[in-house]
């Protein structure tokens, strides 16, 4: 485990609207120690769909039952922002929350 990037992802992380199939989205990201909460938001909508539960990062690689389906999560860092890749997706860039 690459333990400076497990220290980088502690903290809360907040995305800029990201047009989506789906509309627009907002992601908000907490991440513990062992734990993570994703808190979407979709819209003008003020409840989140939310998704939680423990992570683990192997190399540059994040996974989590709960989050992707269990499938890794591409987790890069660019100019202290978090940089995170899904699959074919574009990848998503999210600042630190204050």
């Amino acid at each position: 485990m690459d333990e400076n990037l497990n220290d980088f992802l502690v903290g809360k992380w907040k995305s800029e609207p990201l047009e989506t199939e789906m509309g627009v989205l907002t992601i908000e990201i907490a991440f513990r120690k062992d734990t993570f909460r994703v808190e979407n938001y979709f819209g003008e909508s003020e409840t989140p769909v939310v998704i939680k539960g423990a992570w683990k990062l192997a190399g540059s690689a994040l996974t989590a039952e709960s989050w992707n389906k269990g499938n890794p999560i591409k987790v890069s860092t660019e100019d202290d922002k978090l940089v995170l890749q899904t699959g074919d997706d574009p990848p998503v860039t999210l600042s630190r929350a204050k």
